[in-house]
Order: C-alpha cells, then sequence, then structure tokens
C-alpha cells in the first residue's frame, strides 16, 4: 500500500468480515509470527484478516516527519490500508500502538468501525501529554 509518502507492507489472508489489525511499538507482523503470540491462521474462516507493517517498522518505508507518528496520522494509515482493500466497514484491531492506531480509527471515523479488539491499551491522555 502506498499513501503518497510511504509504502506499508500489507498481507491479507482468510474470507469473512474485514478485521484490520496494527501490530505494537517497534514491532512488525514477523516479529508478531515469530513470537507466536496471535494464531491467525484460526480466523481465515470467518475474518479477512488485514495486516500491516506501521510506517518505519518491519518491511514497510519510513518517513522523516515526526508528525506522521502521531496517532491520529498512524489511525489515518490505518483507513488508508482499509480503502486501498475497498474495505468500507471493518473491525480495528491492535496490540499497543497498534491499540491507539485502531481507536484513533475509531474516533476518526467511527461510521467505519464495527468494532474494536484492542491488546495491551498503551498510556494515554494525561499519563502522555506528549501525544
Amino acid at each position: 500500500m502506498n499513501d503518497n509518502r510511504v509504502t506499508l507492507n500489507t498481507r491479507v489472508s482468510g474470507a469473512g468480515v474485514p478485521f484490520v489489525w496494527a501490530h505494537g511499538l517497534m514491532g512488525s507482523m514477523a516479529l508478531e509470527d515469530e513470537a507466536g503470540w496471535f494464531q491467525w491462521d484460526r480466523l481465515i474462516d470467518v475474518a479477512k484478516v488485514v495486516r500491516y507493517d506501521a510506517r518505519g517498522h518491519g518491511l514497510s518505508r519510513a518517513s522523516y516527519a515526526p508528525e506522521d507518528y502521531v496517532w491520529a496520522n498512524l489511525a489515518q494509515d490505518m483507513l488508508t490500508i482499509a480503502d486501498s482493500f475497498e474495505i468500507d466497514r471493518f473491525v480495528a484491531g491492535g496490540q499497543s500502538m497498534g491499540c491507539a492506531t485502531a481507536l484513533y480509527a475509531a474516533l476518526s471515523a467511527s461510521e467505519r468501525i464495527l468494532a474494536l479488539v484492542l491488546v495491551h491499551p498503551p498510556t494515554a491522555w494525561e499519563t502522555r501529554a506528549a501525544q
């Protein structure tokens, strides 16, 4: 997926309800797979699982603008990925940084989010003033 600024590495498997997943900070699809944290193959009969390496992670390119890495812009990446696969409404999910990405996607495009799957939420709001 290319959002006109960087190319993001994506992977799609399964069929069913669209489920867009974002990994945690310093993670990647390969790291999640190697660690065996999630059993994605158990979803392929019920969900179209769209996973991606966030900008600057795994096999995705980095951008050099610090503002590209704030939650709202990472959420825009998630929505753009859904658009690139012609997915209008989807379950948004993520772990840590990906959890915040999914939350911000839901805040910015609530009409598109069917449900949330949130794993290890990061600190936020008053405890993370810089974000």
